[in-house]
């Protein structure tokens, strides 16, 4: 029994070490015959002392670097589309083929934050939604006419955010 408990003690101290959560335990419930104990309770609270290194902006960024080098892209390139978070709507625009203005896009990007999950709102990910979006554009538009093109890829967006 005294093993368990090392065991507890261990894991108490890492997790209190190494993230921004802790939990300390006592003994809960009735004790079984000869005084054995049964159940455990666990108290999860946040880890105010945690000092976390990496922001999660940071973790982003150098998740989105991972991305754009998977795919191929090089230093240069990583530099002027990652860290140029000033100018999104330069950067989403070209998912559209620059065919639509930069306040069409600016909307276009308060919509992807919304139908997108919060895990999936890096800059390529938003990227690659919207250039999905708009290459379903293009193809529903050689079944039927479309006038407002940009409605219809905003209309296509908001279906997502309805989904979700």
């Amino acid at each position: 029994m005294l093993l368990a408990w090392w065991v507890l003690d261990v894991c108490q101290e890492s997790l209190q070490k190494n993230t921004d959560i802790k939990f300390t335990y006592e003994p809960h419930g009735k004790r079984g015959k000869a005084g054995k104990i049964q159940s455990l309770k666990f108290i999860i609270s946040k880890n105010k002392a945690h000092d976390d290194p990496m922001s999660l902006e940071t973790f982003l960024h150098e998740q989105d670097l991972k991305e754009l080098k998977a795919l191929g892209y090089n230093n240069d390139d990583e530099d002027e589309i990652v860290d140029n978070t000033d100018d999104m709507a330069t950067f989403l625009g070209e998912a559209c083929d620059d065919e639509f203005s930069r306040e069409e896009i600016e909307l276009l990007h308060g919509l992807i934050v919304k139908a997108t999950p919060r895990s999936s709102r890096n800059q390529l990910y938003m990227y690659e939604y919207l250039n999905t979006k708009y290459k379903e554009l293009i193809w529903r538009s050689t079944k039927v006419g479309i006038k407002n093109r940009f409605g219809y890829l905003k209309k296509l967006i908001s279906l997502d955010i309805d989904e979700n």
